[in-house]
């Protein structure tokens, strides 16, 4: 009957053990998953700034273009400022 307890006992520690184990193993999965979505969405940010900032840019060198293109075609001797 001794034996029997002590195989209960044994069994319910390493079926405890393993629970935990588990577990432990399931909280980290979630933690790790929640570090590479907070990293992706920080990256995602980025990028997205980065493209608005583009886009800004090039209505900023488009707009220069519409005056400066036809400084560019033109003879600077001939060229003045009152045409503009």
């Amino acid at each position: 009957m001794q034996s029997f307890c002590l195989y209960v006992f044994c069994s319910y520690i390493l079926c405890l053990t393993a629970f935990v184990i588990m577990a432990l193993l399931r909280w980290w999965s979630n933690l790790m998953s929640n570090v590479y979505i907070a990293l992706f969405l920080r990256q995602d940010s980025r990028i997205t700034d980065a493209a608005n900032e583009a886009k800004d840019n090039l209505k900023y060198l488009t707009t220069l273009d519409k005056f400066f293109s036809p400084l560019s075609r033109s003879d600077p001797v001939t060229y003045s400022v009152i045409n503009l």
